[in-house]
Formats: C-alpha cells, structure tokens, sequence
C-alpha cells in the first residue's frame, strides 16, 4: 500500500522485549526472580490456576496470607458446589471472596473465629493453616514431634502431628 492508504494513529507497548536467548525466562510476576528460593512453586502453583497474584502483575511474596485469600486457592482446589449461604457479618456479597468464603465454609474447611464473623482480611497462623489442610485432606495417621512452641494440649496439636506424619511440614 502507499503511505496515504495507511491508517494513523499511536500505538503504545507495555513491557516489551526483545528476547535473543534461549535461557530467558518470562516472569510472571515483576517482584519474583528465577533465583528467588519459592520460584519454582509459585510459577507452578500459579499454571494449576491456584494462585493468581495482584492486578500489579506482583505476587508480594513476603506478605502474609489472609483468610479471604486463602479462601480462594483452597476453592480452587476443591471445586464445590454451594447449597447454602453462611452468613458472615463482615462479608459482605459485593466481597472478591464471597464465593470462595462460602465454598470453604460449607465445606467445613475453613470456618469463623468468632461466631458470625469470618474475619476474611486476617492473617492465618500456621496453627490454622495446618488444621485447614488436615480438614481439607482428611489426613490420616499420626506422629510425635517435639516442637518447642507446640504442646500437647495445643488446639491444633494433632492436625500439626498429622501434616508431620504426612511430611508436609
């Protein structure tokens, strides 16, 4: 064509390269490195479509998890279908994790700290998180572990002693 049957107009690139190795790797997120020591588990949690990161393009790896995001990477997992709405007073329906929050709840694999409230922007401990996945999996079998700031009488002492026998923790 000639130059005057071109259109006109701006075109605009966000982030482009140019690639000349076959070494490269496309990161998926801007703040994580190939060397970082969770790379390889992120990038395949995040191609089983379990974790998606922030709208940033970040994945924020040294914040803690809260109970609505967890809520989402466990229901995508599970895949379950929702009979019931549980109310929670400080979730509302317009919430990003509504859905998941009802899934995991129904399940009963994730539930409210204090009756009516799923407190969704907390952090979980790792006592919790290790009771969500004993519930989630039905662990089985037990095994006796000597950590120093987990008793016996610890709520989540044999959900913890489960993941140990299981070598997840």
């Amino acid at each position: 064509p000639v130059a005057s049957e071109w259109a006109k107009g701006k075109i605009y690139f966000d982030k482009l390269q140019a690639v000349y190795n076959k070494e490269h790797v496309e990161l998926k997120y801007t703040d994580i490195v190939p060397n970082y020591w969770a790379f390889s588990t992120i990038e395949r949690l995040n191609t089983l479509g379990l974790i998606k990161g922030y709208v940033d393009g970040t994945f924020k790896p040294t914040n803690e998890i809260t109970r609505g995001e967890a809520a989402m990477i466990l229901s995508r997992e599970m895949q379950i279908e929702v009979n019931e709405v549980i109310h929670y007073e400080d979730v509302a329906p317009n919430y990003y994790a509504f859905d998941a929050i009802q899934e995991v709840a129904a399940a009963g694999i994730i539930t409210g700290r204090v009756a009516g409230k799923f407190n969704p922007t907390s952090p979980l401990t790792r006592a919790e998180m290790a009771a969500i996945i004993d519930r989630m999996y039905k662990l089985t079998g037990t095994a006796v572990m000597n950590f120093s700031d987990v008793a016996p009488n610890h709520w989540a002492y044999d959900s913890i002693m489960r993941l140990y026998k299981n070598e997840l923790i």
